[in-house]
């Protein structure tokens, strides 16, 4: 244990009896009325925070104290594991939360390992206390102790121009604040306190792996909240042999269209290898002439055993508009059979044309013929032609919300609702997230590579069309009801969810679903996984509801 450390603790075992006098501003640390009446109104502040930050399940509370906010957590979690390292502090904080649903323990939190995992773990004055070499390892151990989906918050002390009531002097030490605190009866200890600014401390942590904001009451306080940036571990886990099989192999460079697709076949194959078809679904190969003279297969799997539902559903591959059926036929004839077997709605899909020998407008064009041919095609079919829907995936998933743009635009066929999968929206999504880097599937080379092949010389300027882009419409009313969903691992996560908040804005009924963990196309990558099978049972439902 570092003699800092060592020092730390003991001055917490000494100044337990007198802490509770520092919070309530009792005896010498009481400042007067005005003095006072603005502490207690940011403490107020700070404990509201605190509920809103929604203590739940399984907690963690690192440096309880004398319990002064394990008050406030117990009544709102199934249970608490409050850790301190001064059994002092800890006796006065049974004395203050005696709850069944409480247990308390005594550790030297830099060498404690946790060996469960946390729902919500809360951490108040501690921070400012984490020396600099053990700050790594400290925000380690807490990555260790969250679970899946789970959120830290803390509060701490903003850095006073007037200092501590009990506070000596204050000197830098290294990479570490140091000061004296001074105890009632005269006693000296020394302490780390090390004081942060809010966007300092969003990058640091940023950069060690986690999400999330800080934030300063207006003189005493700084509070923030954060989670994990890390893979949901079935999808992790069943990754795992796709990534052997691609190895250490280097990534297409941004631009490189026929590596990309090259690529893209070795994981498409690997996934395809390992998929049973769906029974029960039935193929009808068909042709549509487009207006510029280009003949396009269209492909209408229905189901064999069950009576038609009436409705049915235009399905756009994805493929970062680089990748035609050519490439990725296989994969989705495997899904679109699944999607019909468990649905029992039929789907058209179109092998549009792509980029970047066939630019911008084109695939949009061929796509919106699809949705025509389907339209006037419905009675044979024995589709009613007002439960139409309109579903893709990734690229697709930017065709199909732009055809519906079309569509009203243009007067066209009604569409009864769009299922936006993981769309691929604003071509101006270039500049790399940090946090995301490590686990994205689909990368911002790769997006740069899609969109520069749809686009050109266009891509990122204020030229490009809203029937490119949908993120780019400035009206969204009058489109139809809406699903969309995304993994919040996914480098098309916030135009997704910009997007829906925008679709919901204008009017449009909006479905949407972050999933935590979830990186572009886990439900294919990872088919089996829960999270994915939830995903994919979700869309099912929505199809149903044609």
């Amino acid at each position: 244990m570092d003699d800092i450390v060592a020092d730390q603790i003991g001055y917490y075992r000494a100044r337990a009896g007198e802490y509770d006098e520092w919070w309530f501003r009792m005896n010498r640390y009481d400042q007067g009325v005005e003095r006072n009446a603005a502490w207690f109104r940011e403490v107020a502040e700070a404990e509201e925070v605190l509920a809103a930050a929604g203590p739940r399940g399984n907690a963690l509370e690192i440096a309880c104290g004398t319990g002064l906010w394990t008050r406030h957590l117990a009544p709102r979690v199934e249970r608490l594991l409050a850790l301190d390292a001064a059994e002092e502090s800890m006796a006065i904080a049974r004395a203050r939360v005696d709850a069944p649903n409480v247990t308390y323990l005594e550790a030297d939190i830099f060498s404690w390992r946790p060996s469960e995992r946390y729902d919500f773990i809360f951490f108040g004055f501690w921070i400012s206390h984490v020396p600099r070499s053990q700050w790594p390892g400290f925000w380690k151990m807490l990555a260790d102790a969250l679970a899946p989906g789970g959120s830290i918050f803390f509060i701490d002390d903003r850095r006073h121009p007037r200092g501590g009531i009990s506070t000596g002097d204050r000197w830098q030490s290294g990479d570490d604040e140091r000061e004296t605190r001074i105890m009632n009866d005269g006693r000296h200890y020394t302490v780390v306190k090390n004081f942060f600014v809010p966007h300092d401390l969003e990058a640091e942590l940023a950069a060690l792996g986690w999400r999330g904001w800080v934030r300063e009451t207006q003189e005493f306080f700084i509070y923030g909240s954060f989670t994990r940036v890390s893979p949901d571990p079935q999808v992790l886990a069943e990754l795992a042999p796709l990534l052997e099989t691609i190895g250490e192999s280097e990534p297409p460079a941004a631009g490189d269209v026929e590596n990309s697709r090259l690529y893209a076949r070795r994981v498409f194959d690997h996934v395809t290898e390992r998929w049973t078809p769906s029974e029960g679904v039935g193929v009808e190969r068909h042709e549509l002439v487009t207006d510029d003279g280009a003949t396009l297969a269209l492909d209408w799997y229905h189901p064999l055993a069950a009576e038609h539902p009436g409705s049915a559903a235009l399905y756009l591959h994805g493929g970062g508009m680089i990748l035609g059926l050519e490439h990725v036929g296989d994969l989705f004839d495997l899904m679109v059979r699944n999607y019909v077997a468990t649905s029992g709605v039929p789907m058209l899909v179109v092998d549009y044309r792509i980029a970047p020998e066939h630019p911008f407008p084109t695939p949009v064009e061929d796509c919106y013929a699809a949705l025509n041919w389907l339209a006037e095609h419905a009675q044979a079919l024995g589709v009613d032609p007002n439960r139409i829907g309109v579903m893709g995936d990734s690229a697709g998933g930017n065709l199909a919300a732009a055809v519906c743009l079309l569509a009203r635009d243009r007067g066209g066929p009604r569409v009864a609702q769009q299922l936006l999968i993981h769309p691929m929206l604003d071509d101006r999504t270039t500049t790399p997230d940090p946090l995301l880097l490590p686990f994205v599937t689909w990368t911002y080379d790769d997006n740069i590579t899609g969109w520069g092949a749809l686009l050109g010389n266009l891509a990122g300027t204020d030229e490009v069309s809203q029937y490119a882009a949908p993120a780019r419409a400035t009206d969204l009313t009058g489109l139809p009801d809406t699903y969309i969903d995304v993994g919040d691992l996914d480098i098309f996560r916030d135009e997704d969810v910009e997007y829906a908040r925008r679709l919901s804005d204008a009017g449009v009924p909006t479905e949407l679903h972050l999933y935590p963990g979830c990186m572009h196309a886990f439900d294919v990558l990872a088919r089996k996984a829960d999270v994915s099978q939830r995903a994919i049972a979700a869309r099912v439902r929505r199809l149903c509801a044609l």
